[in-house]
């Protein structure tokens, strides 16, 4: 019996170490959740000082707030993109908030290039 639950004990040990190892919370990106590629567009929704919503990116009908567009797709009011990406556990919410306050997922860009 007591060597049943000791076999338990390491086993469960064990899983929580492979799935802490495999998708930490930092800047290296986990394989599990990754996205793409898809085709997407990156479009301006007004400055955000001025409760715009900044930079986001339309993917199959829905919003998505980069945490890490580049510069470089900072210059047009809307462009058509090739992306890979992974969702992020965060939201954004847009301008003041408020419960009605638009609020859209966060993204952390891997790939994107201009289609």
């Amino acid at each position: 019996m007591q060597a049943m639950r000791t076999a338990y004990l390491i086993i469960g040990v064990i899983v929580l170490l492979t799935s802490a190892i495999a998708c930490k919370k930092d800047d290296t990106v986990c394989a599990c959740k990754l996205t793409g590629p898809v085709d997407a567009t990156v479009e301006f929704h007004g400055d955000q000082a001025a409760d715009g919503c900044g930079w986001l990116i339309l993917i199959n009908s829905t919003y998505h707030s980069p945490v890490n567009l580049p510069e470089r797709f900072q210059k047009m009011e809307e462009q058509k993109v090739t992306l890979t990406y992974t969702l992020l556990d965060e939201e954004y919410i847009c301008g003041f908030p408020t419960p009605k306050a638009p609020r859209y997922k966060k993204i952390k860009i891997v790939d994107i290039e201009l289609k």
